[in-house]
């Protein structure tokens, strides 16, 4: 049985860290390879680690580093929800990295995973996609792990990003192409107003993804201007019906709270916009039944006002702790970008709070809250 609490005292490190100096040249060898490595010791804490990885993670020595855990040394948002530290939180346990270690220390083999880890550092939040490979080797009749990290973040996205956007474009233009051949065919004056209207729509849904597309790329970049206006809360909430009720793909019944109230904030339009639209459209996906109601609304307070939507659904557990990673998704590979751009645009650049609840009582609820000034 592994026992994921323990850990080694300093003394025992430092006779862990002797081993691995004392070995002639392995340090030479270690930092030669161009790979981002470490040596874990038995309980998973760091005895040594390459130039690269210090380089790729912005550290200065190993010195800094050394004892702790791979999660705490990134600074994953999860490393600190148990006492015990990283591979102690019931999210390790959906951690590719915990799972090769854990595979790597049970088999004795080389272990290989891919993961997703969110790290938090000085209050920004970002996403990294890691492939983690774990390898067992006795040194000194002692038990230690190499374990190498690539970062497949780029490549990742890039390939997300193109299945993405290209199956969003190629449903939508497909509509519109579908739409003119029947607007080239109708015999009627109403059939061809018909065929108009709904080319109409159906480019704002084009338009719409394009626009989401864009903001996401100038917002991982660090380029995204926000352009604060006047906006109303109750326009911002009936331009977000309207635009999803236009998407024919998303089968739900969309239904505004009676309660909401019409007021002036100054916020940038088009990104609250994004965010609400994201909040429906994964509602109406996770519905995709017409007779499902799906609400939204607001509620003013002193200081924010909270934009929310509401379904009858239920999120599983080990959904719920993975649900803002980016490339995290449960409908299939062409998605996992919505409610990761929700935190990216609500929190980063319109300095909000964006999160949810989803249990048994209350359903399924996302929301945004924003900075309100009466």
């Amino acid at each position: 049985m592994i026992d994921l609490k323990k850990r080694e005292s300093k003394e025992v490190l430092s006779q862990e860290r002797i081993v691995i100096d004392s070995l002639i040249h392995f340090k030479d060898i270690f930092n030669s390879i161009s790979t981002v490595s470490l040596v874990l010791n038995s309980t998973r804490q760091i005895i040594f680690a390459s130039n690269d990885f210090l380089k790729n993670f912005n550290l200065t020595s190993d010195n800094s580093i050394f004892g702790n855990r791979f999660g705490e040394v990134l600074a994953c948002i999860h490393a600190d929800e148990s006492p015990h530290g990283c591979t102690n939180s019931a999210s390790c346990y959906l951690c590719g990295a915990f799972q090769a270690l854990i595979e790597s220390e049970k088999t004795n083999k080389k272990v290989q995973k891919e993961t997703r880890i969110t790290t938090s550092k000085k209050g920004d939040q970002s996403s990294l996609e890691l492939s983690v490979t774990s390898v067992p080797i006795k040194l000194s009749d002692k038990q230690y792990y190499i374990v190498t990290i690539i970062d497949i973040s780029s490549e990742k996205r890039k390939l997300q990003l193109e299945r993405i956007f290209i199956h969003g474009l190629v449903n939508s233009a497909g509509g519109i192409s579908g739409l003119s051949e029947i607007l080239e065919y109708s015999l009627t004056e109403e059939s061809k107003t018909e065929a108009i209207e709904m080319m109409g729509k159906t480019s704002k849904v084009l338009l719409d993804q394009i626009m989401s597309f864009r903001n996401i790329l100038s917002a991982e970049s660090g380029d995204l201007e926000v352009q604060n206006s006047e906006v109303f809360s109750g326009h911002l909430i009936d331009e977000a019906i309207s635009l999803v009720s236009n998407n024919k793909s998303l089968n739900a019944t969309i239904v505004k709270d009676v309660n909401s109230e019409n007021v002036s904030l100054i916020s940038d339009k088009l990104l609250v916009s994004r965010i609400l639209v994201n909040m429906l459209k994964n509602a109406a996906e996770y519905e995709n039944n017409p007779e499902s109601i799906i609400q939204i609304g607001s509620k003013l307070t002193n200081t924010t006002i909270k934009f929310w939507v509401k379904n009858n659904g239920v999120i599983p557990e080990f959904v719920q702790k993975q649900i803002f990673q980016r490339s995290f998704s449960t409908k299939g590979g062409n998605r996992g970008l919505g409610t990761y751009s929700m935190k990216l645009l609500g929190e980063k650049y319109l300095h909000g709070k964006v999160g949810f609840i989803s249990n048994e009582i209350d359903r399924t609820q996302f929301y945004i809250e924003l900075p309100y000034k009466k």
